[in-house]
């Protein structure tokens, strides 16, 4: 049975942003890329021989992944976006990649240059994420490694930016924020019901005793995990931090992180593109922060998406 997926009009900082005016004005004056026209062969080779996986080039020939492009490139939150293909008529969810400014045309043929070439790499294993989870989400969810690597990932980061804004009184903050934060991540964001193994998970990463973590639980309303709006109310109460607000854990976040990792803390495969663009190298965030925090968790995680990628028929 196949796991409903997220949509970014599910998440709480898209309804309150905004941006779906513009998102939908660019999606429908962009000009679609035919990939069978010249040079997207040699495109198609640069990004082959750098890769040691047949997942990337697997994305990149897809059917399901159109490059678009257009007068003004998107905002960084949106190069990779899931939306239903008006423009074939089919109305499939597919997942396009904005690639203005980074394909062009030239004298007839689309290049790329080497520059680029990195950033190129870093949209097609965001998308790897997007194709994989908008056609069954249950292979992202029930992957126990990306599951383990993704729930440490999300928790050291989310407890880094709470550690960065130095609020909070209370025995075992780090603890603690390690804990409820990755129970949110397995709840919202892979939408994992609220379980044994899902409370396990946290407490391995969290290092709280059982008692410690029943006293915890004692606090949380039945809309903890709702969204990242009643997330944070929690955690305010929590840690005893009354100036802890959505808004400057938001701003906090996006300082720290880089613009236009906003969604990473309500989208799966906005988190997961948040990893991978650390990983690629194409600095299109805080990478080097991101991998500071991180360590060898960055590549576990990003080696085991590209090994699910490269099932893919």
């Amino acid at each position: 049975m196949k796991q409903t997926a997220k949509k970014l009009s599910d998440s709480y900082l898209y309804g309150v942003g905004g941006y779906e005016k513009n998102l939908y004005k660019f999606f429908v004056q962009s000009k679609v890329l035919d990939k069978t026209l010249p040079g997207f062969d040699e495109i198609k080779y640069d990004v082959k021989r750098g890769q040691t996986s047949t997942a990337l080039v697997k994305v990149f020939e897809s059917n399901n992944v159109i490059f678009l492009d257009n007068a003004t490139a998107l905002p960084r939150a949106f190069k990779v976006f899931a939306a239903s293909d008006i423009k074939s008529g089919d109305r499939k969810t597919k997942i396009f990649i904005d690639v203005t400014g980074v394909i062009e045309l030239n004298n007839g043929k689309y290049v790329i240059k080497p520059s680029n070439l990195d950033k190129f790499v870093s949209y097609l294993m965001s998308a790897l994420a997007y194709l994989i989870y908008y056609a069954d989400a249950s292979k992202i969810t029930n992957n126990t490694t990306l599951t383990v690597h993704g729930t440490k990932a999300f928790a050291e980061l989310f407890t880094y930016v709470i550690d960065a804004l130095r609020v909070g009184g209370v025995d075992k903050l780090r603890a603690k924020c390690l804990y409820l934060s990755a129970v949110y991540y397995q709840v919202n964001l892979l939408q994992k019901d609220f379980n044994d193994s899902v409370s396990n998970r946290a407490k391995q990463i969290s290092g709280l005793s059982t008692r410690d973590i029943e006293m915890l639980e004692m606090q949380l309303e039945t809309d903890t995990f709702k969204d990242i709006y009643h997330f944070i109310q929690t955690i305010s109460k929590v840690i005893r931090a009354e100036g802890l607000k959505l808004d400057n854990f938001v701003e906090k976040w996006w300082f720290v992180f880089g613009g236009g990792t906003q969604f990473a803390i309500e989208l799966y495969p906005a988190f997961s593109t948040m990893i991978t663009n650390a990983y690629c190298g194409g600095y299109l965030n805080n990478q080097k922060v991101i991998e500071k925090i991180l360590g060898r968790t960055l590549v576990d995680y990003s080696v085991a998406l590209l090994n699910l990628g490269s099932e893919l028929r």
